[in-house]
């Protein structure tokens, strides 16, 4: 493990595309090159550090959704082992077939405060889906002379399943987007074009209407459209209404026929097929953006720079365990090497007293009895002292089973075995902080669970410190 970019929390960002037919990673990074037209001068060039693809077997994803999570983390976990750099954090840019999307325009004078509560209310009267059963996300759009939002919403099933099945893989993930927003970040297009791309996949067909790399218009399109007929006459009926809303489209283009932007197109792997690594270059794109200024749209949970903070703390917490059982068994190792020591030396001791035993007498038999005594008892002093140590990696593994997702912890407070233990952290929410404390006191091993109420007024992100007693120390001495 890389201590450094433990401590500094500076740790690569990758980008994933997911298909129903294929996983494609790319990694990113800043190099510092020469600038050729001035001297001495050096810049900060994004290059490609790592890209590979992984084919998936039939019916894994199927129109957006994850069906079979076992061979789906087998082949990421074969794409994974591709790199020989370590890939712990992603941004996910998953299929858009179950995506709703849509831009909404409003006055300039709504701005800040007046502009969240719009959406706000934007969302609970325009969207077609139940709240409760959608991971909403909402970004401002960077259009000249006008104030209009991007508005994202996902089914939590479709996104739970898929961050579950990274997190068997071995990732953490960061974020996750669908496909238009990823690519367009990466896609080499003139500046005011309205450009129509149609992307095929297996079993639907993408109809994506961007501009000024934002997607203004996402439809996919089910199996059945992929007869000519069908699907020309459903083209021309979204085309009809775009642009009687929103203004002429420039051009209509398939996804092979697209363009990465230039400083990617020169690598090797993207030379051959420029438009394949689109999605996830671009992913790889918004993980090169610092976590505090990244204000896309994530379809979670809680928002990107949250998101990175708490896999990192998770990290850690799982470094500190790790640290802690392997420095138990250290110590445990150590002190029975002693002990084989001491034992070897007392039986020689023993030995050499036996055969003292047997010669005559000498003068200095009295001080020769004491320092055998001596021996005897130092001996006997570190048979107590191993007894006596305590055995805090039970402890920290118990604590590390009663850890739900929400619950942050930052640090443990350790004193003795007879004292007062201490957990503060933060709580995602008041209502995981509650289940927190109960699966504590469900616990065999602790006891006087003491979580005092505080900031009451604070719905999430609520720090706590939480106290306990052990029920029985004698445990930590087996």
């Amino acid at each position: 493990m890389n201590l450094l970019s433990l401590f500094t929390r500076e740790e690569p960002i990758a980008g994933l595309e997911i298909t129903d037919t294929h996983l494609r990673v790319a990694l990113l990074e800043l190099k510092k090159e020469k600038d050729s037209s001035k001297k001495g001068v050096e810049n900060l060039v994004t290059k490609v550090k790592f890209l590979a693809e992984e084919a998936l077997p039939d019916n894994v994803v199927v129109n957006g959704s994850l069906q079979n999570t076992e061979n789906f983390v087998k082949s990421l976990k074969n794409l994974l082992n591709k790199s020989e750099i370590k890939i712990r954090y992603v941004i996910a840019s998953i299929p858009a077939n179950d995506i709703y999307s849509r831009v909404f325009s409003f006055p300039k004078t709504i701005q800040g405060e007046k502009l969240e509560e719009t959406m706000k209310l934007t969302m609970g009267f325009q969207l077609p889906l139940k709240p409760e059963d959608v991971y909403l996300d909402w970004q401002k759009l960077e259009t000249s002379g006008q104030n209009e939002i991007l508005l994202s919403a996902a089914f939590k099933k479709n996104i739970n399943d898929f961050v579950f099945a990274l997190d068997l893989a071995g990732l953490k993930t960061v974020a996750i987007e669908f496909h238009p927003i990823s690519f367009c970040r990466a896609l080499d297009a003139k500046n005011d074009e309205t450009v129509l791309i149609k992307v095929r996949q297996k079993s639907s067909i993408g109809i994506f209407i961007v501009k000024n790399k934002v997607p203004l218009f996402v439809r996919v399109l089910p199996e059945q459209f992929s007869t000519k007929k069908l699907f020309d006459k459903e083209l021309e009926k979204i085309v009809d209404f775009f642009e009687s809303e929103k203004g002429k489209i420039g051009k209509i283009i398939d996804i092979s026929e697209t363009k990465i932007i230039d400083k990617f197109s020169e690598h090797p792997e993207i030379k051959k097929d420029n438009g394949k690594w689109l999605v996830s270059v671009g992913a790889a794109l918004r993980g090169l953006t610092p976590r505090a200024e990244d204000n896309f749209i994530s379809l979670m949970p809680i928002g990107t720079e949250q998101a990175y903070e708490y896999q990192k703390a998770i990290v850690f917490f799982e470094f500190v365990s790790n640290a802690a059982v392997g420095l138990a068994i250290f110590f445990i190792a150590a002190f029975t090497g002693v002990l084989i020591l001491i034992m070897t030396i007392q039986q020689k001791v023993s030995k050499e007293v036996e055969n003292i035993g047997s010669l005559p007498l000498p003068s200095d038999t009295a001080e020769l009895e004491n320092k055998a005594r001596e021996l005897n008892n130092l001996i006997s002093a570190t048979s107590d002292i191993v007894k006596i140590l305590p055995r805090w990696s039970a402890i920290l593994e118990e604590l590390k089973t009663r850890i739900i997702s929400g619950i942050l912890p930052s640090s443990v407070n350790l004193p003795s075995p007879n004292g007062i233990i201490n957990v503060s952290g933060i709580a995602q929410n008041r209502g995981q902080m509650n289940q927190f404390k109960k699966i504590m006191e469900d616990s065999s091993v602790f006891t006087e669970i003491n979580l005092p109420l505080t900031n009451l007024e604070q719905k999430e992100n609520i720090p706590f410190n939480m106290s306990f007693k052990l029920k029985n120390t004698i445990q930590i001495y087996e």
